[in-house]
């Protein structure tokens, strides 16, 4: 990250004596030289024709001058959650700013650090004491104009003239549920209540991940559709790769999930029980991916006092990688999520070629398309009876994974790439008026 200061002699036919210069700062990963150097050629060019210089003055004087000439503009955000190992919403970060990272400032908490990103390290560590006190004295001190806030909240004091940039990715926590087992959840939940409705008010641009998560922005804070912009979620080259396509498949059911209430793990974990019953398949397993250690005990009590304990087993963060072997393997993706506010598991299992049996609930429609078959998430009967017809049917199977495949190409990054892109040109466009 720096500035290139560019003192520049445009000269004219020695007999006119006229002599143009001017200075522009630049921020090199923003406004590259080339336009410069651009600008010396067609002097070079012209500098003996009385036409050309007119021509230079106009240029000086247009807006395309002014805007790359001015004083360049600062964006910084925060990178807490895109540090390594990250989930979800820290790969959507990183996704948007993989192009333009060098140019910006990432912040983070005392003692945190990536292997990645270069980022400037202040404050306690407790969330939201961090977001709310020391990181608006970052952006302060740094001079931000636009400020990313990338999960849901944001710092609600900014100073005068920084424009917000708020990222929702879903609004899951103004919902009725029940308490999670995780304290940390819970204050989480009560500072998402306060923070993310003056968030989005104070917000210049929102960016949402689906259009039922758009909608629901709308309808509860009746704000205008063309203030949210949808740029959703995406998979990288890495999952297009699915190698030997002939497998052995595990006799195993796929739940990538967490602790969290709205991913209605009980209830699938009942579901399961149901589903073995009925088929009478003493080896079928369910695999449940993405739940912390520390709250495996709690499900796996759950597990064996519905009797199906053996057959349940829990991981906890995975590579990618071994995510995408547990893919390869599994005979479907089941994901029961009472809301979700897009669902990137059903997009890594498309790219799988795993048949999916989703939720009706939240955005999952919207992303799974005709790839799945679809539940009531309060019926864990209606839940086993899809499954079950599933593992039944290898014809529909196939045909799932054929849509998926088919659909999933949509979610690629090259193709949400030029929606990124968009994004970028308007935050220019906006910081230089």
């Amino acid at each position: 990250m720096g500035f290139a200061n560019e003192t520049i002699q445009f000269q004219s036919n020695p007999s006119t004596h006229a002599v143009l210069s001017f200075e522009c700062r630049m921020y090199a990963p923003t406004y590259s030289r080339e336009a410069v150097y651009l600008v010396r050629i067609f002097v070079g060019i012209l500098r003996d024709h009385s036409l050309g210089l007119a021509a230079i003055r106009q240029f000086l004087r247009s807006r395309s001058h002014r805007e790359a000439c001015m004083t360049p503009r600062r964006i910084s955000y925060d990178a807490r959650l895109a540090i390594e190992p990250f989930r979800g919403m820290g790969k959507y970060l990183r996704t948007l700013i993989a192009h333009r990272k060098e140019a910006l400032m990432g912040f983070c908490a005392t003692g945190e650090s990536s292997e990645s990103l270069s980022l400037i390290a202040e404050g306690a560590r407790f969330y939201p004491a961090w977001e709310q006190y020391s990181l608006p004295k970052q952006v302060a001190r740094f001079g931000s104009d636009v400020f990313i806030a990338p999960y849901n909240t944001a710092p609600l004091r900014l100073r005068s003239g920084v424009r917000l940039v708020l990222i929702v990715h879903d609004l899951i926590f103004l919902e009725p549920a029940p308490l999670s087992p995780s304290l940390y959840q819970n204050i989480g939940r009560v500072y998402r209540r306060l923070v993310v409705p003056r968030a989005i008010h104070k917000a210049k641009i929102i960016l949402t991940v689906s259009e039922y998560t758009k909608s629901q922005i709308v309808k509860r804070f009746n704000l205008s559709p063309d203030r949210i912009r949808v740029i959703p979620c995406s998979l990288g080259p890495e999952w297009f790769d699915n190698g030997d396509s002939d497998i052995q498949k595990d006799n195993a059911i796929l739940m990538v999930s967490g602790e969290a209430p709205s991913k209605n793990l009980r209830r699938g974990i009942e579901a399961f029980t149901r589903l073995a019953k009925f088929r009478q398949d003493s080896q079928l397993g369910l695999h449940v991916v993405g739940v912390k250690p520390h709250f495996h005990n709690s499900f796996k009590r759950l597990a064996e006092k519905l009797g199906v304990a053996s057959r349940v087993e829990f991981y906890g963060y995975l590579s990618d990688q071994a995510l995408r072997d547990l893919y390869r393997k599994a005979k479907l993706l089941f994901m029961p999520s009472l809301l979700e506010g897009f669902g990137i598991p059903a997009l890594e299992a498309m790219a799988m070629r795993v048949p999916l049996v989703l939720s009706r609930a939240g955005s999952l429609p919207e992303v799974g398309g005709d790839a799945a078959v679809y539940f009531d998430p309060y019926s864990s009967e209606e839940m086993a009876q899809m499954m079950n017809r599933i593992l039944d049917d290898d014809l529909t199977a196939r045909e799932l994974s054929d849509h998926g495949e088919r659909r999933v190409q949509s979610f690629a990054e090259t193709a949400v790439r030029p929606m990124i892109d968009e994004f970028w040109d308007m935050i220019d466009r906006d910081v230089l008026r």
